[in-house]
């Protein structure tokens, strides 16, 4: 672009008097004395040119800047994916866990997804692998009916504190299933287990007993 205002403006000189742009001292001065002049024009259509090839570079620089940060925030939000959900068994046959004669933290064993192995089945505890908001889910279920007369229920614990709890007692039916979702602030390091109750029981054949967890959003 420049190149070629540059070549416009030498059209310009060689038509224009050269002799009507000099003072007595022989000096040149076509943006000084001739400001309407031809070769004036070019001054300014030049700086015009620089200016806005300026305010261009420094948009490319502001632009160049939030693309690296975007770049650097995508990454750290893929290294901090944390989600998982765990069905009770391994395998669909029947089985069932209780009545329970005090409360017991429930091992979940099979991943339906496990993104960030934040939780341990062999343990039952879940551990904040990065600070932030959590989104967690609790299914239980039971088949009541068939030890006899018993609820089945569980709690959520944060660092042994109990943060939430849902129970479904027996009554005309023969199968109880109880739920319950929460968000919450969670810190790293901090532990998570889900607990079936004292004297409660639960069952499954069929994925109905799952514990869900993913982080919502982080805090960078």
């Amino acid at each position: 672009m420049r190149a070629f205002i540059l070549f416009l403006c030498l059209l310009e000189v060689k038509a224009f008097n050269i002799s009507d742009s000099e003072d007595q001292t022989g000096e040149e001065t076509w943006c000084t004395v001739n400001e309407s002049g031809p070769v004036c024009v070019c001054c300014v259509m030049l700086k015009r040119v620089n200016h806005l090839k300026t305010l261009l570079h420094e948009k490319l620089s502001t632009l160049e800047a939030q693309y690296a940060q975007a770049q650097r925030d995508i990454t750290k939000f893929v290294s901090h994916r944390t989600a998982f959900t765990f069905v009770i068994f391994n395998d669909n046959a029947f089985k069932c866990i209780g009545p329970v004669s005090s409360d017991q933290t429930i091992r979940y064993q099979r991943p339906l997804l496990n993104l960030g192995d934040a939780y341990d089945s062999q343990t039952g505890i879940f551990t904040v692998l990065y600070s932030g908001v959590y989104s967690m889910a609790i299914t239980v279920f039971s088949d009541t009916g068939v030890l006899g007369s018993y609820k089945t229920c569980a709690h959520l614990r944060v660092n042994e504190k109990v943060m939430a709890s849902s129970t479904d007692q027996h009554s005309t039916d023969s199968e109880d299933n109880a739920s319950f979702s929460l968000l919450m602030h969670l810190q790293a390091g901090d532990r998570v287990d889900v607990r079936i109750s004292k004297g409660c029981m639960i069952c499954d054949h069929s994925n109905y007993n799952s514990f869900t967890a993913f982080l919502l959003t982080a805090d960078y």
